[in-house]
C-alpha cells in the first residue's frame, strides 16, 4: 500500500461544473487524503460538497487563507480547482509556502500574470491540470510516434469544436461569457491543444497566423478561432476552436500526419485510434496498447470503454509519482510551470497576430 498524500482543495464545490470530476479522481486510486478544504465561500456549498462526498474527517473552510494558514505544515500538495481569472490572487499567496500545487489549466489568464509568477515559483512544484494526455489512448499513441511508425511528423490537425455557444439550453458560466486580454476560449480550449501538441511530439509552434470570430449568441464574444502554425520549416499545423458549431459535441481531435502514414484520435472515441497508411487502415485499440501502458494506465479489459474519468484519474497517479518524486521524473515537463508559460506566450501570440493580422514570431524566453 502507498502513503496517502494530504491534499488541502480550494473550490470544486458542488456548485463547480468540474469540481465533481476532481474529487470523484482523487478517490478512486485512494492515493489521496481531503485532510482540509475550502470549496467555496458560501457555507452552504461547502456543507453540501463535504456531505456529497462524505467527507466526515475533511477540515471544512470558507477562507482558503485560514485553511492554509492552520495546514501549511500538514499538507502535501494543495489542488487549486476555481475558476480562471481567480487563479492568479490565490496562486500568489500559495507560493509563499513551500507546498506542492496542482492548478486547474490554465494557470493563469495572461503572459503579464505568468511574467510576475517566474520568480515566485522557482524551486517550487506547480502542476497544471492536462487530463486528455492521460487517456491511455494517446499515452500509447506518444510511443508509436517515439518509434516513427509514421516517420517523421509533417502537418498536425487539431480541432476542438463544440455547440454551447450556439445553444441556447447550454447555460455556459458567467466567467466563460468575458473576454479579457485573452480570449477565454483560447484559455479554456486553446491550452489544451497547446499542451497535447507539446506531449505527443516534444515540439512547440514557432509561427503562427490566426483569426478570431464572433458566430454564436453572445455577439461580443470571440467563440471562433482559427490558426495556421508552423514548427521550424520542417512541420505545419492548422487548429480550429470553436464553441458555436451547431450541434456538434465531438470536443477535441487531433491528426498526425508522417511521411509513412497518419494517425487520428477523437476525444468521441478516446479508448482507440485510428492509423493509416497506403495498404492499411486499421483502429488501434487497448488490445494492440504496449503492455506497460496498458498496465499501468488501462483499467479495464478490452471491451469496457474508458473515458473521460479514467483519463482524469490516470493524471492524478501521475501527479502522485511527480510528487512523492520531488519533481524529478521525465513527465514533470508537460505539466510544470515552464509548459504553462509557454502555453500562456503561444496564446498571447494567437491574439496578438489576430490584431495584427499578420505572421508572428513566438517567442518562448523568460
Amino acid at each position: 500500500m502507498k502513503t496517502k498524500l494530504k491534499c488541502g482543495i480550494i473550490g470544486a464545490g458542488i456548485n463547480s461544473e468540474i469540481g465533481k470530476v476532481h474529487l470523484s479522481s482523487l478517490l478512486i486510486d485512494n492515493l489521496w487524503e481531503i485532510s482540509a478544504a475550502s470549496f467555496s465561500t458560501s457555507k452552504k456549498i461547502n456543507n453540501l460538497t463535504a456531505n456529497y462526498f462524505r467527507l466526515q474527517n475533511t477540515s471544512i473552510y470558507q477562507d482558503y487563507k485560514k485553511m492554509i494558514n492552520d495546514f501549511k505544515d500538514k499538507l502535501d500538495v494543495i489542488i487549486l480547482v476555481t475558476p480562471t481569472f481567480d487563479h492568479f490572487k490565490i496562486l500568489k499567496y500559495i507560493l509563499k509556502f513551500n507546498i506542492p500545487i496542482i492548478s486547474e489549466k490554465p494557470l493563469v489568464s495572461s503572459i503579464s500574470e505568468a511574467k510576475q509568477l517566474i520568480k515566485k515559483s522557482k524551486g517550487k512544484l506547480i502542476l497544471t491540470v492536462f487530463n486528455y494526455s492521460c487517456y491511455p489512448a494517446i499515452k500509447n499513441l506518444k510511443t508509436e510516434l517515439n518509434n516513427k511508425r509514421i516517420g517523421n511528423i509533417k502537418k498536425i490537425i487539431v480541432n476542438y469544436h463544440l455547440d454551447s455557444f450556439t445553444n441556447p439550453k447550454a447555460r455556459p458560466k458567467k466567467w466563460r461569457l468575458k473576454d479579457k486580454k485573452i480570449p477565454t476560449i483560447l484559455l479554456d480550449l486553446g491550452c489544451h491543444i497547446f499542451q497535447l501538441i507539446y506531449f505527443l511530439t516534444n515540439m512547440r509552434p514557432t509561427f503562427l497566423t490566426s483569426s478570431f470570430n464572433s458566430i454564436g449568441l453572445y455577439k461580443d464574444l470571440i467563440d471562433d478561432c482559427n490558426c495556421i502554425f508552423k514548427i521550424t520549416d520542417k512541420v505545419e499545423g492548422l487548429i480550429s476552436i470553436c464553441k458555436s458549431d451547431v450541434g456538434n459535441k465531438e470536443g477535441l481531435s487531433i491528426k498526425l500526419v508522417g511521411e509513412k502514414g497518419s494517425f487520428f484520435w477523437t476525444n468521441s472515441s478516446p479508448d482507440q485510434y485510428q492509423f493509416n497508411n497506403l495498404t492499411n487502415n486499421s483502429i488501434v485499440d487497448r488490445s494492440k496498447f504496449n503492455k506497460n501502458i496498458q498496465r499501468k494506465y488501462s483499467r479495464f479489459k478490452p471491451g469496457h470503454p474508458e473515458g473521460f474519468l479514467e483519463a482524469f484519474s490516470n493524471m492524478y497517479r501521475d501527479f502522485y509519482d511527480i510528487i512523492e518524486s520531488r519533481g524529478k521524473l521525465d513527465n514533470l515537463k508537460y505539466f510544470d510551470f515552464n509548459l504553462s508559460y509557454d502555453c500562456q506566450v503561444f496564446l498571447n501570440t494567437m491574439n496578438l497576430s489576430n490584431i495584427e493580422k499578420k505572421w508572428k514570431k513566438i517567442n518562448y524566453k523568460k
